[in-house]
Protein backbone atom coordinates (compact mmCIF):
# COMPACT_ATOMS: atom_id res chain seq x y z
CA UNK A 1 0.00 0.00 0.00
CA UNK A 2 0.87 3.62 -0.21
CA UNK A 3 2.61 5.39 2.37
CA UNK A 4 0.61 7.78 4.69
CA UNK A 5 0.19 11.11 3.90
CA UNK A 6 2.54 12.88 6.40
CA UNK A 7 0.97 14.74 9.39
CA UNK A 8 -0.50 18.70 8.29
CA UNK A 9 1.88 21.26 9.77
CA UNK A 10 1.38 21.82 13.32
CA UNK A 11 0.08 25.83 13.18
CA UNK A 12 0.52 28.42 15.83
CA UNK A 13 -2.22 28.25 17.13
CA UNK A 14 -2.29 24.58 17.73
CA UNK A 15 1.13 25.19 18.97
CA UNK A 16 -0.16 27.99 21.88
CA UNK A 17 -3.38 25.78 22.09
CA UNK A 18 -1.72 22.95 23.53
CA UNK A 19 0.84 24.75 25.49
CA UNK A 20 -1.88 26.67 27.25
CA UNK A 21 -3.41 23.34 28.16
CA UNK A 22 -0.34 21.72 29.54
CA UNK A 23 0.24 25.11 31.78
CA UNK A 24 -2.82 25.30 33.05
CA UNK A 25 -2.12 21.35 34.05
CA UNK A 26 0.61 22.79 36.33
CA UNK A 27 -1.12 26.27 37.97
CA UNK A 28 -4.44 26.04 39.42
CA UNK A 29 -7.06 29.08 38.84
CA UNK A 30 -5.09 29.90 35.73
CA UNK A 31 -7.86 30.87 32.98
CA UNK A 32 -7.54 31.78 29.70
CA UNK A 33 -10.09 33.22 27.76
CA UNK A 34 -11.09 31.26 24.83
CA UNK A 35 -11.78 33.94 22.82
CA UNK A 36 -8.35 35.69 23.62
CA UNK A 37 -6.79 32.68 22.25
CA UNK A 38 -8.44 32.59 19.31
CA UNK A 39 -7.61 36.75 18.40
CA UNK A 40 -3.70 35.14 19.04
CA UNK A 41 -3.52 37.33 22.38
CA UNK A 42 -2.58 35.90 25.20
CA UNK A 43 -2.60 38.01 29.29
CA UNK A 44 0.69 40.08 29.11
CA UNK A 45 1.19 38.66 32.90
CA UNK A 46 1.17 35.02 31.52
CA UNK A 47 3.13 35.37 28.71
CA UNK A 48 6.71 35.48 30.05
CA UNK A 49 5.94 32.45 32.20
CA UNK A 50 4.05 30.34 29.56
CA UNK A 51 7.37 31.59 26.98
CA UNK A 52 9.69 29.91 29.59
CA UNK A 53 7.40 27.23 29.51
CA UNK A 54 7.74 26.84 26.02
CA UNK A 55 11.35 26.43 25.80
CA UNK A 56 10.93 23.55 28.12
CA UNK A 57 8.01 21.37 25.58
CA UNK A 58 11.05 21.45 22.64
CA UNK A 59 10.47 22.22 19.04
CA UNK A 60 6.57 21.47 19.51
CA UNK A 61 6.00 24.49 20.64
CA UNK A 62 8.34 26.17 19.03
CA UNK A 63 5.34 28.10 16.85
CA UNK A 64 3.53 29.18 20.06
CA UNK A 65 7.41 30.90 21.52
CA UNK A 66 7.20 32.91 18.41
CA UNK A 67 3.31 33.49 18.25
CA UNK A 68 3.92 35.15 22.28
CA UNK A 69 7.32 37.05 20.84
CA UNK A 70 5.98 38.72 18.60
CA UNK A 71 2.56 39.17 19.58
CA UNK A 72 4.37 40.75 22.87
CA UNK A 73 6.65 43.64 22.26
CA UNK A 74 8.02 43.85 25.87
CA UNK A 75 8.34 39.80 26.72
CA UNK A 76 12.22 40.09 26.23
CA UNK A 77 12.49 42.36 29.31
CA UNK A 78 10.79 40.11 31.45
CA UNK A 79 12.91 37.03 30.76
CA UNK A 80 16.14 38.62 31.00
CA UNK A 81 17.40 35.36 29.99
CA UNK A 82 16.07 32.40 27.85
CA UNK A 83 16.90 28.73 27.11
CA UNK A 84 17.13 27.66 23.84
CA UNK A 85 18.59 24.16 24.40
CA UNK A 86 15.49 22.14 23.01
CA UNK A 87 13.95 24.68 20.59
CA UNK A 88 16.71 26.46 18.83
CA UNK A 89 14.36 26.60 15.82
CA UNK A 90 15.03 29.21 12.77
CA UNK A 91 11.72 30.56 13.37
CA UNK A 92 12.27 31.17 16.99
CA UNK A 93 15.79 32.96 16.64
CA UNK A 94 14.22 35.38 13.60
CA UNK A 95 11.66 35.99 15.92
CA UNK A 96 14.38 36.52 18.89
CA UNK A 97 16.00 38.81 16.63
CA UNK A 98 13.43 40.59 16.34
CA UNK A 99 12.66 41.73 19.49
CA UNK A 100 15.56 42.38 20.57
CA UNK A 101 16.11 46.18 21.91
CA UNK A 102 18.92 48.43 23.20
CA UNK A 103 17.82 48.63 26.24
CA UNK A 104 16.77 44.96 26.80
CA UNK A 105 19.05 43.00 25.20
CA UNK A 106 18.28 39.15 26.25
CA UNK A 107 20.75 36.53 26.59
CA UNK A 108 20.19 32.92 25.01
CA UNK A 109 21.96 29.74 25.63
CA UNK A 110 22.41 27.47 23.02
CA UNK A 111 22.49 24.10 24.31
CA UNK A 112 23.76 21.22 21.80
CA UNK A 113 24.35 18.36 24.14
CA UNK A 114 25.13 15.18 22.97
CA UNK A 115 24.18 16.22 19.14
CA UNK A 116 26.69 13.66 17.87
CA UNK A 117 25.55 14.42 14.30
CA UNK A 118 25.67 18.03 14.84
CA UNK A 119 28.56 19.21 11.64
CA UNK A 120 30.75 21.53 11.47
CA UNK A 121 28.94 23.45 8.44
CA UNK A 122 25.61 22.88 10.53
CA UNK A 123 27.10 24.91 13.32
CA UNK A 124 28.95 27.43 11.36
CA UNK A 125 25.89 28.33 9.42
CA UNK A 126 24.39 28.70 12.65
CA UNK A 127 26.42 30.84 14.86
CA UNK A 128 27.22 32.88 11.23
CA UNK A 129 23.81 33.52 10.22
CA UNK A 130 22.68 37.27 10.88
CA UNK A 131 19.47 36.38 12.95
CA UNK A 132 21.87 34.51 15.41
CA UNK A 133 24.68 37.36 15.25
CA UNK A 134 22.28 39.73 16.36
CA UNK A 135 21.05 37.58 20.02
CA UNK A 136 23.54 37.58 23.47
CA UNK A 137 24.42 34.29 23.15
CA UNK A 138 25.72 34.12 26.69
CA UNK A 139 25.48 29.97 26.96
CA UNK A 140 27.32 27.95 24.35
CA UNK A 141 27.40 24.17 25.12
CA UNK A 142 28.53 21.32 22.47
CA UNK A 143 29.16 18.72 24.96
CA UNK A 144 29.27 15.77 23.58
CA UNK A 145 29.18 16.64 19.77
CA UNK A 146 32.07 14.12 18.66
CA UNK A 147 31.96 15.61 14.63
CA UNK A 148 32.78 18.99 15.41
CA UNK A 149 35.98 20.48 14.80
CA UNK A 150 38.45 23.70 15.42
CA UNK A 151 36.84 24.80 12.14
CA UNK A 152 33.57 25.05 14.24
CA UNK A 153 34.94 27.49 17.08
CA UNK A 154 36.85 29.82 14.81
CA UNK A 155 33.12 31.36 14.23
CA UNK A 156 32.74 32.15 17.50
CA UNK A 157 34.58 35.32 17.64
CA UNK A 158 32.01 37.77 17.21
CA UNK A 159 29.96 36.13 20.56
CA UNK A 160 33.20 38.21 22.22
CA UNK A 161 31.36 40.23 24.44
CA UNK A 162 28.33 38.01 25.51
CA UNK A 163 29.62 34.49 25.87
CA UNK A 164 30.25 33.71 29.46
CA UNK A 165 29.94 29.90 29.48
CA UNK A 166 31.36 27.54 26.80
CA UNK A 167 31.17 23.43 27.52
CA UNK A 168 33.23 21.66 24.63
CA UNK A 169 34.21 18.77 26.76
CA UNK A 170 33.78 15.41 25.39
CA UNK A 171 34.55 16.99 21.74
CA UNK A 172 37.75 14.42 20.90
CA UNK A 173 38.81 16.60 17.94
CA UNK A 174 38.84 20.00 19.34
CA UNK A 175 42.73 21.71 19.69
CA UNK A 176 44.42 24.21 20.82
CA UNK A 177 44.47 26.19 17.64
CA UNK A 178 40.38 26.42 18.47
CA UNK A 179 40.45 26.52 22.02
CA UNK A 180 43.30 29.04 22.47
CA UNK A 181 41.42 31.65 19.97
CA UNK A 182 38.28 31.36 21.74
CA UNK A 183 40.30 32.34 24.91
CA UNK A 184 41.76 35.20 23.20
CA UNK A 185 38.40 36.52 21.63
CA UNK A 186 35.68 35.82 24.57
CA UNK A 187 37.83 37.35 27.44
CA UNK A 188 34.69 37.53 29.29
CA UNK A 189 34.32 33.63 29.95
CA UNK A 190 33.51 32.84 33.32
CA UNK A 191 33.15 29.29 33.13
CA UNK A 192 35.32 26.66 30.65
CA UNK A 193 35.03 22.81 30.36
CA UNK A 194 37.16 21.52 28.34
CA UNK A 195 37.10 17.75 29.79
CA UNK A 196 38.94 14.97 26.94
CA UNK A 197 39.90 17.73 24.07
CA UNK A 198 43.00 17.71 22.46
CA UNK A 199 44.05 20.87 24.54
CA UNK A 200 47.24 21.39 26.19
CA UNK A 201 49.52 23.74 28.33
CA UNK A 202 49.02 26.27 25.61
CA UNK A 203 45.19 26.57 26.12
CA UNK A 204 45.57 26.39 29.51
CA UNK A 205 48.08 29.20 29.78
CA UNK A 206 46.03 31.36 27.47
CA UNK A 207 42.61 30.97 29.60
CA UNK A 208 44.17 32.03 32.41
CA UNK A 209 45.88 35.38 30.88
CA UNK A 210 43.37 36.47 28.88
CA UNK A 211 40.21 35.39 30.89
CA UNK A 212 40.19 37.06 34.42
CA UNK A 213 36.33 36.71 35.07
CA UNK A 214 36.87 33.31 34.83
CA UNK A 215 35.41 31.13 37.79
CA UNK A 216 34.97 27.46 36.87
CA UNK A 217 37.32 25.47 35.06
CA UNK A 218 37.73 22.34 34.07
CA UNK A 219 40.87 20.00 32.99
CA UNK A 220 39.64 16.08 32.90
CA UNK A 221 41.33 14.11 30.87
CA UNK A 222 43.84 16.72 29.26
CA UNK A 223 47.33 16.68 28.50
CA UNK A 224 48.28 19.51 30.40
CA UNK A 225 51.17 20.14 33.24
CA UNK A 226 51.79 22.22 36.05
CA UNK A 227 53.51 24.77 33.79
CA UNK A 228 50.21 27.30 33.37
CA UNK A 229 49.18 27.49 36.53
CA UNK A 230 52.78 28.60 37.67
CA UNK A 231 51.66 31.78 36.22
CA UNK A 232 48.66 32.61 38.21
CA UNK A 233 48.07 36.22 38.94
CA UNK A 234 47.21 37.31 42.57
CA UNK A 235 43.48 38.15 43.55
CA UNK A 236 42.09 35.81 40.07
CA UNK A 237 38.78 34.89 40.23
CA UNK A 238 39.22 30.83 40.27
CA UNK A 239 36.52 29.34 42.24
CA UNK A 240 36.15 26.15 41.30
CA UNK A 241 39.23 23.95 39.60
CA UNK A 242 38.88 20.38 38.52
CA UNK A 243 41.86 18.55 37.32
CA UNK A 244 41.23 14.61 37.43
CA UNK A 245 43.36 11.92 35.63
CA UNK A 246 41.51 9.23 33.33
CA UNK A 247 42.49 5.85 32.75
CA UNK A 248 44.93 6.64 30.41
CA UNK A 249 46.35 8.80 33.10
CA UNK A 250 46.21 11.98 31.02
CA UNK A 251 46.54 15.37 33.00
CA UNK A 252 49.46 15.16 35.03
CA UNK A 253 49.35 15.24 39.08
CA UNK A 254 49.44 18.45 40.59
CA UNK A 255 52.77 18.63 42.36
CA UNK A 256 53.27 20.79 45.59
CA UNK A 257 54.58 23.98 43.91
CA UNK A 258 51.49 24.20 41.91
CA UNK A 259 49.27 24.22 45.06
CA UNK A 260 51.37 26.32 47.22
CA UNK A 261 51.24 28.85 44.26
CA UNK A 262 46.75 28.07 43.90
CA UNK A 263 46.94 28.88 47.44
CA UNK A 264 48.61 31.85 47.08
CA UNK A 265 46.81 33.30 44.13
CA UNK A 266 42.75 31.68 44.74
CA UNK A 267 41.59 33.51 47.84
CA UNK A 268 38.18 32.75 46.01
CA UNK A 269 38.24 29.18 45.45
CA UNK A 270 35.73 26.43 46.77
CA UNK A 271 36.43 23.49 45.22
CA UNK A 272 39.50 21.86 43.79
CA UNK A 273 39.41 18.65 42.79
CA UNK A 274 43.03 16.82 41.98
CA UNK A 275 42.02 13.31 41.41
CA UNK A 276 45.51 11.23 40.39
CA UNK A 277 47.54 13.80 42.46
CA UNK A 278 49.24 11.16 44.92
CA UNK A 279 52.32 12.27 46.20
CA UNK A 280 50.99 15.97 47.71
CA UNK A 281 52.10 16.96 51.06
CA UNK A 282 51.01 18.58 54.10
CA UNK A 283 52.66 21.57 53.26
CA UNK A 284 50.66 22.50 50.40
CA UNK A 285 47.36 21.73 51.98
CA UNK A 286 47.88 23.69 54.91
CA UNK A 287 48.77 26.49 52.42
CA UNK A 288 45.76 26.11 50.90
CA UNK A 289 43.50 25.82 54.10
CA UNK A 290 44.62 29.25 55.21
CA UNK A 291 44.95 31.24 51.78
CA UNK A 292 41.61 29.55 50.37
CA UNK A 293 38.95 29.86 53.86
CA UNK A 294 35.81 29.10 51.05
CA UNK A 295 37.16 25.59 50.24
Amino acid sequence: PPPPPPPPPYSAMASLRDLCAEFLCSQDGTIFDEQALSSRQVPAACAAQLAQFATMRGERNAAALVLLLRTHPGLLSQLGRIDLSMCATPAVLAALADSQTVEAPVTVQLDFTGADELTDDTLRALLCHDRVKALRIGSLVLKGCTAVTDSSLFHIGHLEETLTDLDVSNCPLLTDAALCRAAQSCTNLVSLNIKNTLASDNTVAAVLECCPRLQNLVLTGVLVSNEPFMHLKPGNQLRVLIWKRNIDAVCLPLSDATLQRIAQNCPHLQQLVCVGSDAVTEAPLTALAKGCPDL
